[in-house]
């Protein structure tokens, strides 16, 4: 006889181990699956590890890797270079031993002018000092920086001078360099011309014009000192000619009369052969006229000053009251 068949309902279902009824089938936990093992058909690898901070070296590919991996493959394949292997090796002093010149034109460059000829002294002083900071040693490379460090065409004008052959060295080619320029080969020498070209750019100075006249007497006793140094190339009575005609008729008036009236005080104070030093027609020292030139015209300033003050304070009074 068949076996009688048990009925079974969702109750008993929930009652699993109720009598009559066979316990429930339990569904086993499935172990969790590794994305990379499924994806590599099962098969285990070895992760790779991250690259150690310091020192930089490159990594090998572990030959178990998959060959599918590019990604992975690339980043252990990647050799990390050594920071900035652009930097320039410092020397023991702190400066840096790969320094480049400064760029021609560039801010604080020095730079020639051909018009004004008589700086070209100044320019290679001041590119030689840069030569000796940047340490530029070779006679070739000097020569080429004194063209680079000016206008295009009087760098062709120099590269065309026979000197600038390597077979000449960097102090033949700075000689014949300045030969070229006349005004250079004088300066620091004192010439007329000069001092004639200093006077015609201060020309009718007024007495209330001190900020002018104080700019002519530095050019002038600057000029003055090189030409009055053995063997005198100016006399002093050609020097006080070319002072006073700077000034305006009543300025100039102004500083005869001021100086007739000191020389007079002085004369009685001084021998008879002290007097016989001053020649009629030679009677000032070009030191005394700008001396009293600068003093009258202080003091006129100054009047001009406490004047336009004065002016401001009667002003104020007034509003005041």
């Amino acid at each position: 006889m068949a076996p009688a068949k048990v009925r079974e309902t969702a109750n008993s279902r929930k009652a699993g181990e109720s009598s009559g009824l066979p316990p429930p089938a339990r569904q086993k936990p499935k172990p969790p699956v590794n994305t990379v093992t499924q994806r590599f058909l099962l098969r285990t690898e070895t992760l790779p590890q991250p690259l150690p901070a310091s020192p930089r070296t490159s990594v090998r590919i572990s030959d178990n890797i998959n060959s599918n991996s590019v990604a992975q493959r690339n980043i252990l394949n990647m050799t990390n270079e050594p920071e900035s292997s652009t930097m320039e090796a410092s020397t023991p002093s702190g400066r840096s031993s790969s320094k480049t010149m400064p760029l021609p034109g560039s801010r604080g460059a020095p730079h020639f002018d051909k018009e004004k000829p008589i700086e070209l002294l100044r320019f290679i002083e001041q590119m030689e000092d840069l030569f000796k900071e940047y340490g530029v040693s070779e006679d070739q490379a000097k020569k080429r920086y004194l063209g680079k460090y000016t206008n295009q065409k009087t760098e062709f004008e120099r590269r065309a001078f026979d000197t600038y052959d390597s077979s000449s060295s960097y102090e033949e080619f700075k000689a014949a360099l300045i030969d070229d320029y006349p005004e250079a080969k004088m300066a620091g020498k004192g010439t007329l011309s000069n001092l004639r070209e200093i006077c015609k750019e201060h020309q009718h100075i007024h007495v209330n014009d001190f900020a002018k006249l104080k700019s002519l007497t530095r050019s002038f006793k600057a000029e003055q000192k090189l030409l009055l140094k053995p063997p005198a190339l100016v006399s002093n009575r050609e020097l006080v000619d070319l002072f006073l005609g700077c000034l305006k008729e009543a300025f100039q008036t102004q500083v005869e009369h001021s100086l007739n009236i000191q020389l007079s005080k002085d004369s009685k104070k001084k021998s008879i052969d002290d007097d016989k030093a001053h020649h009629p027609e030679d009677l000032y020292d070009i030191p005394g006229v700008i001396e009293m030139a600068e003093s009258i015209a202080g003091h006129a300033q100054g009047a001009t000053l406490s004047n336009v003050t004065g002016r401001g304070m009667n002003t104020t009074e007034a509003r005041t009251t």
